[in-house]
């Protein structure tokens, strides 16, 4: 699913919900509800995190008991956590995501490889094709056989970009395979995990 269709689902399991929800001012009122950060369609993730700004209190408890009764199968509210409203976005306290990729052949060693040096890719940026290192947004990988955990950095200003990580590696063995990829963690500055 694409990042849109996951902010409406979620937003019309609000109305469901019959949630207090707060509105935007302006011509055009909306929900505030925002995401960390977007997940890329085709991925799957069992850690997304989202901002709800509710027009009266609530518990909890009956946030994730309301939210559950409404949303599809496949989505659910883990947690749910009451802050101040001043507190920091979400966005801007992300530093790393985990992600569990699991590839159709062996790639254990070409991925220790990859990452003794920089990797260089071509990236696409507002100014056009640039040549850019990615070995830097890697934090950490454990790879066995055909699965590789991955913590790579995530904030504000962008992060690790999976793909590109993965077309290296896949230029490196000099072959295409197929790969998934779950998000399985997002890391903060204040919490940790």
């Amino acid at each position: 699913m694409s990042h849109l269709d996951v902010q409406r689902l979620f937003q019309r399991a609000m109305h469901r919900a019959n949630l207090p929800m707060a509105y935007s001012q302006g011509f055009n009122p909306h929900p505030i509800v925002s995401f960390a950060t977007a997940l890329a369609v085709g991925y799957t993730s069992i850690s997304e995190w989202v901002d709800v700004k509710l027009a009266k209190d609530i518990t909890e408890t009956e946030f994730i008991e309301k939210m559950n009764s409404a949303l599809p199968a496949g989505f659910c509210v883990l947690k749910a956590k009451i802050v101040e409203n001043n507190a920091k976005s979400l966005t801007a306290i992300m530093k790393a995501a985990e992600y569990d990729v699991t590839a159709s052949c062996d790639i254990e060693d070409a991925m220790h490889e990859l990452l003794s040096d920089d990797i260089v890719v071509t990236k696409k940026t507002k100014s056009g094709m640039k040549e850019v290192n990615i070995r830097p947004d890697v934090y950490a990988v454990d790879a066995h056989g055909s699965s590789i955990h991955i913590t790579g950095r995530l904030d504000a200003a962008g992060g690790l970009n999976i793909e590109l990580l993965m077309g290296s590696l896949k230029e490196k063995m000099g072959g295409d395979f197929g790969y998934t990829v779950r998000r399985t963690n997002i890391i903060f500055e204040t919490e940790g995990k």
